[in-house]
């Protein structure tokens, strides 16, 4: 994949600055916690650049960017999601999107961020990123809104594929010496997406729908946001989960 032309890092020069505190008119007909931005990461270890250890490769061009339906043109209200699709008419050129969702673990009272202070969760992750990953995948491909969701993907990381090798969970899958040795630390989800004129408006419905629905990803959300509240979805301690880092590419 190249770079787009006319792309200063990952957006085209001149178009509006990207904030990532506001929720967009679609975002904010969901849950109030659904909402949520996503937590800090005072605490956790980073690198020299403030990014999360472990983290993708921000060399070509990647960005830390807000959810697809929030507000990135603060003037027009427009969504990240919109911004990419004008841009794409501007610079005549299919632009896609492709984002890194980063699940570290939950901090333990030690500071320390294990895989294993709850084996549940440990197994929970597992289950869900693979139940996720699939739904979300046949929800992807040319023949779905007009191509908008191009794939779906997961990884351990380097991080949780040591975790379930060292626990003896589905071993021939996560005790690879190329699964273990992933430049990735951290479990990841990987979408990417189409985003013109002529796919943005499918795409960001299928995400809303998506995010609310049980039959999407509303279950690992709950488990997510409602972390260390099991009784009510959520996982043993919590919360899981990291900001999302994204690169724009000519499609």
């Amino acid at each position: 994949m190249k770079k787009c032309p006319g792309l200063d890092k990952t957006i085209p020069s001149g178009h509006p600055p990207i904030t990532n505190k506001q929720s967009s008119s679609i975002d904010s007909q969901l849950p109030l916690w659904l909402q949520r931005s996503h937590r800090s990461l005072e605490g956790y270890p980073l690198d020299d650049a403030g990014n999360l250890l472990g983290s993708p490769s921000f060399e070509n061009g990647a960005i830390n960017l807000p959810g697809l339906l929030q507000v990135a043109d603060t003037e027009s209200g427009a969504t990240l999601a919109d911004v990419i699709a004008d841009s794409s008419t501007a610079v005549s050129t299919d632009l896609c999107l492709v984002r890194f969702q980063q699940l570290p673990p939950p901090a333990g009272p030690d500071g320390s961020y294990s895989f294993t202070r709850s084996m549940t969760d440990l197994q929970s992750l597992q289950e869900l990123a693979d139940t996720m990953t699939q739904r979300f995948y046949d929800l992807s491909g040319p023949n779905v809104i007009n191509g908008g969701i191009l794939f779906a993907a997961a990884t351990s990381g380097s991080g949780g594929a040591k975790a379930y090798c060292d626990n003896d969970m589905d071993t021939s899958r996560f005790c690879h010496e190329s699964v273990l040795n992933n430049p990735l630390t951290w479990p990841e989800a990987v979408t990417g997406y189409k985003l013109t004129a002529d796919t943005v408006d499918a795409v960001k419905d299928t995400i809303a729908t998506w995010r609310s629905s049980e039959e999407g990803h509303l279950p690992s959300l709950t488990w997510v946001y409602n972390g260390g509240d099991p009784e009510n979805g959520g996982s043993e301690y919590g919360i899981w989960g990291d900001p999302s880092v994204g690169l724009l590419v000519t499609y």
